[in-house]
């Protein structure tokens, strides 16, 4: 994927949709690995978020990039719907992108907190004051304090960034679309075990010359451990920001581990550790007082669907290293 990046911001007449070139044959090859509905099996799930990043790295796709959000959302693994969403954020504009992103992903409250944040970061690579407006909106009826929390957290950080390649340009949109508001913008609690957004600028204005720093921790409701994390440091100088580190790290279902490490038939029984997370078989006590609540009219079961995760989780990890925009390692596990 890197190398047709290169590649193509050499020789970009020859990387467009229409172009019926060796380079846009590869570009086909890459989608032609994403099966209907992104589904996979526990085999084939590693090769499936291997092409997606691939397609990220190419920074390109022959079909429109909303085929990645289709691909988010009939995916059978929560892994692979994450991926999906945080690839469009390497791939150019496209409206018809944004919009699905908007009304389908981060605007629906249904959908798993995870997945909206990493639709947000990618509505934010083409920002406006529509999408800041809209986003403001959204956080008035939110209803996931992770997801309140990291947008917050975002908006405000950027909001004072010095960044002058992105962030000042991203301040003075979010400047101009809260003041248009009626009410302040709804804050959220920024505390410990709380998604959020950290960035750190310096800019020296009489030479020009600068870095930030950027950092992301995703919590899921389900779970006091970090679910992912990203640190990003970018150079700005001759008027562009060039990327120096991004590294990003992402674990799942250790739930699952922590069960049998602590729970009441692990090995190392402990109630006070084995309570800091929500194990499985708490999970499935609270579905079944939601299911007991069900039979008793009070939750129907489209409700229950709603709001309880019945996805199987498998303990999975996923670690990320670029240097300089260029993919050097990926490890799964």
């Amino acid at each position: 994927g890197t190398m047709i990046r290169k590649f193509c911001d050499q020789e970009p007449q020859q990387c467009t949709s229409e172009s019926d070139t060796e380079v846009m044959d590869a570009v086909d090859f890459l989608e032609k690995q994403l099966p209907k509905h992104c589904d996979a099996t526990p085999d084939t799930v590693d090769d499936l978020i291997i092409s997606l990043k691939a397609i990220g790295n190419a920074g390109r796709m022959r079909s429109k990039p909303v085929k990645l959000v289709e691909c988010s959302q009939g995916a059978n693994y929560l892994n692979v719907s994450v991926v999906a969403i945080e690839t469009i954020r390497r791939l150019p504009f496209c409206a018809v992108t944004q919009k699905t992103l908007r009304r389908e992903v981060f605007g629906d409250y249904r959908k798993d907190p995870e997945v909206r944040l990493q639709a947000y970061l990618a509505l934010m690579m083409h920002p406006s004051e529509l999408i800041v407006k809209y986003v403001a909106e959204v956080l008035d009826e939110e209803v996931n304090t992770q997801v309140g929390a990291f947008v917050f957290s975002h908006l405000k950080q950027m909001n004072e960034s010095v960044e002058p390649t992105f962030g000042k340009r991203l301040g003075e949109m979010i400047k101009s679309a809260l003041k248009e508001r009626k009410t302040p913008l709804r804050e959220f609690n920024i505390t410990s075990f709380k998604s959020r957004f950290m960035q750190r600028s310096y800019l020296n204005e009489e030479s020009n010359l600068g870095f930030s720093t950027e950092s992301h921790v995703f919590y899921h409701p389900e779970s006091l451990l970090p679910r992912s994390a990203e640190l990003n440091v970018t150079l700005d100088m001759w008027g562009g920001a060039f990327p120096v580190v991004e590294t990003s790290t992402r674990l799942e279902g250790l739930e699952i581990i922590w069960e049998k490490l602590f729970g009441h038939k692990g090995y190392f029984p402990d109630n006070h550790i084995r309570g800091l997370v929500r194990t499985p078989e708490e999970q499935e006590n609270a579905i079944k007082k939601l299911e007991k609540r069900s039979t008793d009219n009070v939750l129907d079961f489209e409700s229950l669907d709603n709001k309880v995760n019945l996805r199987t989780m498998t303990p999975s990890a996923l670690l990320s290293l670029k240097l300089f925009g260029s993919e050097l390692n990926l490890f799964t596990l």
